[in-house]
């Protein structure tokens, strides 16, 4: 008989487009291996679909504030850790590396550079007319940069 709550490590190895993720029970045996697309429904959908008690590493990069985010409600734990700290041997290879974060993470070998203090979610909503947005947001629809110039416009 299975256990009903096994602990789960999953290493994600995130980039623009795509994702790569190795999942380790508690004794690191590999259960799954996946490339998936960078988007939030998609990460979403992976991280349901495994049963038990989740931890989550992702090293630190562009992409790790909206997705520390995104997968904190739904698993136990997750780090975010400086990818220059973990010690590769051989050539950088994405499936290794999401293997390693997880491994690192079921040995309790990461620590943590990122802990949701500057998550966006902190970010008070404000309104402006009919629209509810983030001050990023309001921000970023309010001024962007083409060259020397700047133009101005609205979010819709």
């Amino acid at each position: 008989m299975k256990p009903t709550n096994q602990m789960k490590y999953i290493g994600m190895d995130v980039h623009k487009a795509m994702t790569v993720i190795a999942v380790l029970n508690n004794g690191g045996k590999p259960l799954a291996e996946a490339v998936i697309e960078t988007k939030g429904s998609t990460i979403l959908d992976f991280v349901k679909s495994q049963r038990g008690t989740l931890h989550v590493a992702l090293e630190e990069g562009s992409q790790a504030t909206w997705l520390y985010d995104l997968i904190l409600p739904h698993v136990a734990k997750v780090i975010v850790c400086n990818p220059k700290a973990i010690v590769r041997h051989g050539n950088k290879a994405d499936k290794i590396d999401a293997r390693l974060l997880a491994e690192l993470l079921r040995t309790d070998a990461l620590k943590p550079t990122y802990r949701g203090e500057q998550s966006i979610r902190g970010v008070k909503l404000h309104r402006r007319g009919q629209r509810w947005r983030t001050c990023q947001e309001s921000f970023e629809g309010y001024v962007s940069r083409k060259g020397d110039r700047v133009q101005r416009h609205w979010c819709l």
